[in-house]
């Protein structure tokens, strides 16, 4: 019977909603007081369980399996006080 692989975790999941939302690590650490340290060990993680090779293409597969909701769809889940804080332009590797 073969291993299950590991699922991400709900920090996980809800830095990638940011991500995929597009805030940068800093503004991530920010609203969710970690350290820009514990998002980017969280992204690299969640990058080698989807076997994702950028950060685009981490949010791309994590739609793709359901994960996340595709940003901007209705009813998508918002964290924090809804600010555009980050914006939609920032993207940080």
């Amino acid at each position: 019977m073969p291993e299950e692989e590991p699922a991400l975790t709900e920090e996980e999941m809800q830095i990638l909603r940011l991500v995929a939302e597009g805030w940068t690590d800093k503004h991530i650490a920010r609203e969710l007081r970690l350290s820009r340290t514990t998002v980017h060990r969280r992204l690299h993680r969640a990058g080698k369980l989807l076997g994702a090779t950028s950060r685009i293409n981490l949010v791309l597969r994590a739609v793709e399996a359901g994960i996340i909701r595709s940003p901007g769809a209705a009813g998508s889940k918002e964290v924090g006080d809804g600010s555009t804080e980050g914006g939609a332009g920032a993207m940080e590797e």
